[in-house]
């Protein structure tokens, strides 16, 4: 079975009993704010972009927005390597001093506090960062069913006042409350559509008036290609659970991720 990296750290994340899935989105460095004194350097941690996330309740890609009025986070996130949440040496440091939560606020800020003398890769990790060479990043957030709407393809719905349109040929999901888990320096973040931001000053960017999101989620090669390269991935691990004992009615991604958590796998099969 040929999946991706990042699909097999998912698969592998969900079967050790992960009490909530953690979605992903790409993450851009604000230009001019590196800090080498303090090691710290100040980050886009996420906007109110719409961004194609794999749906862990349904086994579909689905294109989400997450309302930044709805953020949950703590006074101290933590800043990992690739995504790692199962081991203390893949911290790097912690991201801090986000700005508070406002009804009309367009993205995310944090500051990314580098440790120092952790070990040799955490700090060939910044000196990476510090030369420029490293530019880009990716956040991990999770929310519950309760917490967004789905509005049908085509359709527009206002949501905690504001009028959000789907495109034509996709569902759009408005997130209203989410929390934010961690932060990672990636290589390759999942949301490939996001460019940088240059010249942007600290703190919070205002939202224009409410407008139609059908401009911003036209569908173009690059999504297109994710959303395949995701949904082939997730047939093929089901085939996987089938093969080692999944009953084949079972289609549902999350009955299988279920079935899988319950010990139904040998150790030899997680890996």
């Amino acid at each position: 079975m040929e999946i991706t990296n990042q699909l097999r750290d998912e698969c592998i994340q969900a079967l050790r009993n992960q009490p909530q899935p953690v979605y992903l989105r790409e993450a851009n460095l604000v230009a001019n704010t590196l800090d080498k004194d303090q090691r710290r350097v100040q980050w886009t941690l996420t906007t109110e972009d719409p961004a194609l996330v794999y749906d862990w309740n349904t086994g579909r890609v689905v294109l989400e927005v997450l309302l930044m009025c709805g953020a949950e986070f703590e006074d101290q996130t933590p800043l990992l390597r690739d995504h790692n949440q199962y081991s203390v040496t893949a911290i790097l440091g912690s991201v801090t001093e986000h700005p508070g939560r406002q009804r009309r606020i367009a993205r995310l800020l944090g500051w990314l506090n580098f440790g120092e003398l952790l070990d040799d890769t955490s700090e060939s990790i910044w000196r990476r960062v510090a030369q420029g060479h490293l530019r880009r990043g990716s956040v991990g957030y999770d929310h519950s069913r309760k917490n967004y709407v789905t509005i049908p393809a085509g359709e527009t719905q206002t949501v905690i006042g504001r009028s959000f349109t789907a495109p034509k040929d996709r569902d759009l999901r408005v997130v209203t409350k989410w929390r934010l888990r961690e932060f990672s320096m990636v290589v390759i973040p999942v949301d490939a559509r996001a460019q940088a931001k240059y010249q942007q000053p600290r703190g919070t960017q205002e939202l224009p008036g409410q407008e139609s999101l059908a401009e911003l989620t036209a569908p173009n090669a690059t999504s297109s290609n994710q959303q395949r390269s995701t949904e082939d991935g997730m047939k093929k691990f089901l085939a996987f659970l089938h093969a080692a004992g999944l009953n084949a009615s079972i289609k549902s991604t999350e009955e299988a991720l279920t079935w899988a958590r319950s010990g139904n796998l040998s150790a030899d099969q997680i890996t």
